[in-house]
């Protein structure tokens, strides 16, 4: 096993120069105030942080919020998101699979089994 080199310390951060180790924290930047969303999750303002709706509905669908990501997933589509490729085959979306709102988002961005089937390959 080799030693670490010297500028990579492994001592804690009392020993490390700090009074206290939750003195550490005082010496990191001031984190700033979350974001405001709207009543979709979609981030609105936040110092141009930008989320995308996809995204954000995969991970509202893991909090078990279907409702919530069937409109983020939609408001995704109306805003053309890239993640969009992904919508057919993401294991995250899974559990919507059998749901007619997500077959109806397939379709609208050429993703169901008609559109697949018309495709050259």
């Amino acid at each position: 096993m080799s030693a670490l080199p010297p500028s990579i310390s492994t001592a804690p951060p009392a020993a490390a120069g700090c009074k206290q180790p939750r003195d550490h924290a005082r010496n990191v930047a001031e984190v700033p105030p979350p974001c405001k969303t709207d009543r979709n999750g979609s981030v609105k303002g936040g110092a141009g942080i930008y989320t995308c709706p996809y995204e954000s509905a995969a991970a509202w669908l893991s909090l078990g919020d279907r409702e919530r990501a069937l409109d983020l997933l939609n408001e995704a589509v109306a805003k053309r998101s890239n993640c969009l490729i992904f919508l057919r085959n993401d294991p995250r979306l899974k559990v919507l699979h059998e749901d007619a709102r997500f077959a109806a988002l397939l379709t609208r961005v050429g993703l169901d089994d008609t559109a697949l089937a018309s495709y050259k390959r």
